[in-house]
């Protein structure tokens, strides 16, 4: 009788190499990524918003060991299909790296993760630790961009419940009157520190409190929802705590301490009441597997296939940063360059030394800028141009500090809108603003002009200067507002920038392409 034999090798010994050489390449790809990953780390210790984000990596590596028995029975084995989508999340991260977009170079590092697990360990590894490794997407600093929404969301809640209590209340923007007292909706009170812990803490708890996907995804929507009503119902209190205290309470640092025990007892809730449906077994749940017993594993293990694999993975990972911090676009080399930036002639519009406001827009370290006065009839206009030689490291048009004003400054932003100039030919719809001081109000006309197009979206922008980086093209980027003061005819004053952008137009852009050729 001849018996068929089989090697048996110990989970150990199976685990080891694969361990070691997917450890080693993980360690590889925060050092390739060096600036993304020290980016990371930089917001977590500047933001109290995403201080978290040092827990998430600890949490993800404990909830693979606590269902460690799970990848027992599962033989790692090298994928190099692997390959193609490491390469497409590198470019990813190879544009954003280009217009820096952090938050997608960040995304694009943190999902190469995954794909490096599913190369070195297969999928069938990577389908059984598949929630730790999504998990991972939580130590992402990003949702700021929810920012202007949950602030209009929330001053809509708080102005609603106000005026159903019947308290006189008057509105403008984001900025509210009551009889005893004044209020402003400002990033600190969108209620996005909430709705980021909510909704981190809500596919965690999801995850290991249910199986059913049915369970977990209605968990997650009430994690999302539940934080930006409570936030709306905490601005709401806060008012009234500060309305009948004759604005003695909730006006100082008390605000945030009630918006947080408020936040947190609103969270015990939403998981007291989760636990109702909690599911036995799950994720928790071990597979009758002795971690001390031998196996039989296919006879064809072949550890070096790991080393090979590492070494391919290793290349595949560092072939777009080697394109990125090579390239010789030289986008920052613009010392003793000079522009020369005037302001356009037109003969219909007459220029004068007397501005109709002293308000500009916050964009940071351009490289130029005009301000120019315009007079036409009863019609007096102020033109902003600012000008980028080339996008680079420290000089950007489309950031999250370049804004038409900013909130500590005498200019409020109390409404945006669109309205539609003449602008190449073309009717383009660009952004209105309608800023306000202590005694003066204005509208201002904005729009971007990069690549030859004129651009309001900042997306668009993005694509744009992408574009623009990775094919070649003209690298330079502008800022145009065109600002009226608005007494009390609103349309007359809309009136008056467009008659001066289609009257303009052509000698506009014309003086920044000149601008352009100087350099």
């Amino acid at each position: 009788m001849i018996e068929k034999s089989s090697k048996q090798i110990s989970v150990v010994d199976v685990w080891r190499v694969p361990l070691i050489t997917i450890s080693v390449l993980l360690v590889a790809l925060l050092l390739i990524y060096l600036p993304t990953t020290m980016s990371m780390i930089n917001t977590w210790n500047s933001s109290e918003t995403f201080t978290h984000g040092y827990l998430i990596l600890p949490i993800s590596l404990w909830l693979i060991w606590r269902n460690r028995h799970h990848f027992q029975p599962v033989q790692p084995v090298v994928n190099y299909y692997a390959i193609p989508l490491i390469l497409i999340a590198s470019f990813a991260w190879l544009v954003a790296y280009f217009v820096d977009v952090q938050v997608i170079q960040q995304l694009a590092m943190v999902s190469l993760i995954p794909l490096i697990v599913f190369g070195l360990l297969g999928w069938q590894v990577t389908k059984t630790a598949i929630f730790p490794l999504f998990f991972l997407v939580f130590a992402v600093p990003m949702g700021e961009a929810l920012v202007p929404y949950l602030i209009e969301f929330t001053a809509d809640f708080t102005v609603a419940m106000v005026q159903l209590t019947g308290i006189p209340i008057y509105r403008e923007g984001t900025f509210f009157q009551l009889p005893t007292g004044n209020w402003s909706v400002v990033e600190a009170c969108s209620g996005v520190r909430y709705l980021i812990a909510s909704v981190t803490l809500g596919f965690l708890y999801a995850y290991l409190t249910y199986q059913s996907f049915y369970r977990r995804a209605l968990f997650v929507i009430a994690s999302i929802l539940v934080p930006i009503i409570a936030n709306g119902l905490r601005a709401f209190m806060i008012v009234m705590i500060g309305h009948f205290s004759d604005m003695q309470l909730a006006t100082g640092v008390d605000h945030l301490i009630y918006g947080w025990i408020f936040f947190g007892f609103v969270i015990a809730i939403m998981f007291y009441v989760g636990s109702f449906w909690h599911e036995q077994g799950g994720d928790a749940k071990t597979l009758n597997v002795d971690s001390n017993q031998n196996y039989t594993a296919v006879s064809n293990v072949n550890q070096n296939q790991f080393i090979i694999a590492l070494i391919v993975l290793f290349v595949s990972l560092l072939f777009m940063p080697l394109m990125a911090y090579t390239s010789n676009n030289n986008v920052n080399n613009v010392n003793n360059v000079t522009v020369a930036l005037k302001a356009p002639v037109n003969n219909e519009w007459i220029k004068t030394e007397q501005l109709v406001t002293n308000w500009t827009p916050r964009y940071k370290n351009m490289d130029a800028s005009v301000v120019q006065n315009y007079h036409k009839k009863k019609n007096n206009v102020d033109l902003f141009i600012g000008y980028y030689i080339t996008q680079r490291d420290d000089a950007q048009l489309i950031t999250s500090s370049n804004v038409i004003t900013e909130e500590i400054e005498e200019w409020k932003n109390i409404g945006e809108s669109s309205i539609t100039l003449t602008l190449l030919s073309k009717n383009t719809p660009v952004s209105l603003a309608h800023l306000k001081s202590g005694n003066q109000e204005i509208l201002v006309a904005y729009f971007k002009y990069l690549g030859g197009e004129v651009v309001t979206n900042n997306y668009v922008a993005k694509f744009i200067e992408a574009k623009t980086r990775l094919f070649g093209g003209d690298r330079s980027a502008s800022i145009i507002a065109i600002s009226v003061e608005l007494k009390e005819d609103r349309e007359q004053a809309i009136s008056s920038i467009q008659s001066f952008a289609q009257d303009i137009n052509q000698s506009l852009f014309q003086a920044i392409t000149v601008a352009g050729q100087s350099q």
